[in-house]
């Protein structure tokens, strides 16, 4: 597939460096995303600590030299714009300044495929250099409501491309309003052993429904139901009782394993009329 390029005039009014699935576009900050930057409110981090603690993390990789590891280095950005600027126009015929790359670094543009263009369709991921990093993260993490790392890598993945998701970790970790948002964590007991019911019957819970106060238009006028479930299929059967005695409880039951066979295990809450 040939890389499309798009120019609005002859001279192009802004240089793009973007990412799209088949190819890869390197665009221009210059006229970078001003309506939606407006929009952002204050940022949650600041700058500078941002870029210590970038720093600080680039300085403990093994390739700590390489341009593109982590993020994309401001120099090699700029490198790798001109070059595509001068091989686009030269393919339009308009003379300019050669460029030359060394053999990794155009090995680097035709790995990653990007490409020059100028044109402003939504199927695009912009490439974005180390200096334009705070922008992108500042308006991505307001955007998403200061979510988690997933939800604003998301974001920026579906935006923007060279954004290394250890970079979103450290910005993420920097935002006091985040590290609000977390939630408490469970204080409820994880399930060991849970309770196992491969056929039917195999276990049955059962439990007394308080109908007191709902008028009943029965002979026997009934003031309880007794609710037995299935486990295996979910199925529920229900049986009206005048009281919950435990003969009364037993009576209903009895109906309940002439019908439909008797359970292995029963689950009660341990009540009076269960217990007799």
């Amino acid at each position: 597939m040939q890389t499309m390029i798009t120019y609005q005039s002859q001279t192009p009014s802004f240089i793009k460096y973007s990412y799209q699935p088949t190819h890869a576009h390197l665009i221009q900050f210059d006229t970078w995303n001003t309506s939606m930057a407006k929009e952002s409110n204050e940022p949650c981090v600041s700058k500078q600590t941002f870029y210590e603690h970038l720093d600080t993390l680039k300085s403990k990789q093994l390739t700590k030299q390489s341009q593109i590891i982590l993020f994309v280095e401001d120099a090699f950005f700029d490198k790798v714009k001109a070059f595509l600027k001068y091989e686009a126009e030269n393919q339009l015929g308009i003379q300019s300044e050669e460029v030359k790359l060394t053999k990794w670094e155009t090995n680097t543009i035709t790995r990653k495929k990007w490409a020059y263009s100028d044109d402003s369709r939504k199927n695009k991921r912009e490439v974005v250099p180390k200096r334009k990093l705070y922008e992108v993260l500042s308006l991505a993490h307001s955007r998403t409501a200061h979510r988690g790392r997933q939800i604003t890598s998301k974001w920026i993945n579906d935006n923007y491309s060279e954004v290394n998701v250890k970079v979103i970790a450290i910005f993420v970790g920097l935002c006091p309003i985040h590290a609000e948002q977390q939630s408490v964590k469970s204080r409820i007991k994880l399930v060991d052993n849970p309770i196992q019911s491969p056929t039917f019957l195999s276990l049955v819970e059962i439990d007394l429904m308080d109908f007191r106060n709902c008028a009943c238009d029965c002979i026997n006028n009934h003031k309880w139901a007794m609710n037995i479930t299935d486990h295996h299929t979910k199925y529920v059967h229900v049986s009206p009782l005048t009281d919950k005695s435990t003969d009364e409880v037993l009576r209903a039951f009895n109906n309940y394993c002439y019908t439909y066979g008797f359970p292995k295990k029963i689950l009660t809450d341990n009540g009076k009329e269960f217990k007799n």
